[in-house]
């Protein structure tokens, strides 16, 4: 795709409940189904929005590893997003899904961070950034090479493999030892205009589903016992979807694709992309809190 101007036809309409809608909502008190459609609309709406090509007139003058950098990270969006979609369209696996949500909203913290300022130099930290257990690991795989006097096949490969890495990213080794590390995730939310509310949810709360602590366990795993004695058991079931995770990643993503837009469009193309996502968003918080009212 080329230019914005048969993106229409490429993104649906957004949901529009109708007030019978909203009484079946309300009357089997499942908000689950509107929000969804909504979050399906957001995954299209970004997977659309990464493919404009950088050779478009819509597309702003960044470097070429910017653009890579950028609709790479806004497409993982999508496809976390659709991966999402397609693990709780039954309103089920929740706990699987939860482990997903903490990595989509990271990409997206780190979209709006690169996107702030200095996008150029912010792309080559991070991709350095991102080379640097490649070295250790290509240093570890020469030390065993070294030991036996040849690589096997599998070592050349991932050799390889690294290379490409460095390739692509036009970066040395010795450029990637002396770029600093990205700012840890708390310094990005700040930077971006995130509360320390957003940090407490995203990374600490979050971190409970990826590293299945204590809390994890309670919240999606345990059930209360039926043995004599013992107080939980395997709950043996996938947990519901909550429609909270769908607002909490529309509401991450959306910021994202608004600076994405902002950094890599121009013209009638931005304001097009950033009016969609920010209204989307409001009408989202504005579903949100008509389910609240409503008796979710």
């Amino acid at each position: 795709m080329h230019t914005t101007g048969d993106t229409e036809e490429l993104i649906p309409l957004p949901p529009d409940p109708s007030p019978e809608d909203w009484r079946t909502y309300e009357e089997t008190g499942n908000f689950i189904p509107l929000f969804f459609e909504w979050y399906k609309f957001v995954a299209t709406l970004v997977n659309v929005m990464s493919f404009v090509q950088p050779d478009s007139p819509a597309f702003a003058p960044i470097s070429k590893h910017s653009y890579y950098a950028l609709s790479g990270l806004l497409h993982r969006c999508a496809r976390l997003m659709l991966g999402n979609v397609a693990l709780s369209h039954g309103g089920k696996f929740g706990e699987t899904t939860a482990i997903i949500d903490r990595c989509l909203c990271e990409t997206a913290v780190t979209i709006m961070w690169l996107c702030d300022s200095e996008t150029d130099h912010r792309v080559q930290r991070y991709m350095g950034s991102g080379l640097k257990s490649e070295i250790e690991f290509e240093l570890s795989i020469r030390d065993n090479i070294e030991n036996r006097g040849e690589p096997t096949p599998l070592e050349a490969r991932m050799l390889a493999s690294i290379e490409r890495h460095f390739q692509a990213a036009n970066l040395t080794r010795e450029e990637v030892k002396s770029t600093k590390k990205l700012p840890a995730l708390a310094t990005m939310i700040d930077a971006v205009g995130h509360r320390r509310l957003d940090y407490i949810v995203l990374q600490r709360m979050g971190s409970h589903h990826i590293h299945g602590t204590w809390p994890s366990l309670l919240l999606h795993y345990l059930t209360k016992s039926d043995i004599d004695g013992f107080a939980f058991q395997p709950r043996g079931m996938p947990s519901e979807m909550h429609l909270n995770q769908y607002v909490h990643g529309c509401r991450f993503v959306l910021g994202a694709a608004a600076s994405f837009a902002s950094c890599c469009l121009l013209g009638n193309s931005r304001e097009s992309f950033v009016d969609l996502a920010e209204e989307a968003l409001e009408q989202i918080l504005k579903h949100f809190e008509e389910a609240i009212r409503r008796g979710h």
